[in-house]
């Protein structure tokens, strides 16, 4: 009985300090995300012409925070590709895209961020060709993300005059392998909101998915 009762306390006691071991662990994430989430909403406003330079502050002072306690990824690139926040600074744009191309020349396999390029080059009013070689390389690291999908269609649809057949296939690449996976319904949504159909209907040549999409 004794015996019993003497691995019954070892065993609580071990429980007992890996709860504990996980909480230490976890905690810096947790306050990571709780100062993540602090400048979030500023963050999907920056490129819009109402960001105050204070909300800029808050943003950059969440991630600076977020990062403090925790190396977030995520934060650093925030901060990276912090975006114009007007047309009269097109070019801090740019030299904010210029620092994000030279991380992505080291650091090529994140096809998320070479969309963020893509989209400040945009901002930056650079030539269609830099801005649509970042959108390239955005889909050769990644030709199907579903999380980026309609970034990419988007930004594909805008600059349709100049794709190539070789930018064609990725598109319909993308559109093909999303129809066949979880992701059907919500990029189906996603097309009609953002009014993608033009180009599903000018690169789909599947008759089956192009009812989908398009019907």
């Amino acid at each position: 009985m004794l015996k019993y009762n003497l691995k019954k306390t070892i065993a609580s006691i071990l429980i007992a300090l890996g709860s504990v071991a996980i909480v230490l662990y976890s905690f810096p994430y947790f306050m990571a995300h709780v100062w993540m989430a602090v400048g979030n909403d500023v963050y999907h406003r920056l490129s819009a012409e109402t960001v105050t330079v204070q909300e800029i502050e808050v943003f950059i002072e969440s991630r600076e925070k977020a990062i403090e306690w925790a190396d977030l990824y995520k934060a650093k690139t925030d901060l990276t590709v912090l975006p114009l926040v007007s047309d009269a600074h097109r070019f801090e744009a740019l030299s904010t895209s210029e620092t994000l191309k030279a991380f992505l020349e080291d650091n090529p396999y994140n096809a998320f961020l070479w969309m963020r390029l893509s989209d400040l080059q945009e901002l930056a009013a650079v030539p269609v060709s830099d801005i649509l070689m970042s959108w390239r390389q955005s889909y050769q690291y990644m030709p199907y993300e579903p999380r980026i999908a309609y970034s990419r269609l988007y930004k594909g649809l805008r600059f349709r005059e100049f794709l190539t057949g070789a930018d064609r296939l990725l598109v319909r690449g993308e559109i093909e392998a999303l129809y066949n996976s979880y992701y059907r319904t919500a990029l189906r949504q996603q097309i009609r909101q953002y009014k993608l159909e033009p180009i599903v209907d000018e690169f789909l040549i599947d008759e089956k998915m192009r009812e989908y999409f398009l019907s």
